[in-house]
C-alpha cells in the first residue's frame, strides 16, 4: 500500500524531529508515529493488516528519507516521492513542517473527538 501524502509528511517530520538519523522497533518515537497512523488509517484500508504501517514500516519509511537526502552521506537517491519531499523541505522547511504539524493537530482532534463520541460523553 502506497503512503498517502499526509502519511509520508509525518514522516518526514519525524526524520527531522530525529536529525535525520535512523531508529529501530524499540524507539518510542516510531512506535507513537505507528500507532497514530494505524489509528487514524489515512488511506482507509479496511480490513486493516496487522502489519500496516507498523513500527518496523516506519522505520523504513524514516530511512528511505534519510537515503533520499543529499545532504546525508550516501543520501540523494533519486525518483521517488522521499525525494521530492525532501527537496520541498530544503526549499521551505518551516512550510513543510508547518504542514505536517496541521495534519497532526487534525489527526489528533479526530481520535480525540472519536474516543470522546465513543464513550458516551456527547
Amino acid at each position: 500500500m502506497n503512503w498517502t501524502e499526509e502519511e509520508l509528511l509525518l514522516a518526514l517530520e519525524l526524520t527531522v524531529k530525529r536529525s535525520w538519523r535512523g531508529g529501530n522497533e524499540g524507539s518510542k518515537d516510531l512506535q507513537a508515529l505507528s500507532r497514530l497512523l494505524r489509528e487514524v488509517n489515512f488511506p482507509g484500508i479496511v480490513p486493516m493488516p496487522p502489519t500496516f504501517r507498523s513500527t518496523g514500516s516506519v522505520g523504513l519509511k524514516v530511512s528511505n528519507f534519510i537515503g533520499s537526502n543529499p545532504r546525508v552521506p550516501g543520501g540523494g537517491r533519486a525518483g521517488n516521492k522521499e525525494v521530492r519531499l525532501v527537496e520541498s523541505y530544503y526549499r521551505d522547511p518551516e512550510g513543510v513542517l508547518a504542514r505536517a504539524r496541521r495534519i497532526r493537530a487534525r489527526a489528533e482532534q479526530a481520535l480525540a473527538s472519536d474516543a470522546h463520541e465513543s464513550s458516551g460523553l456527547r
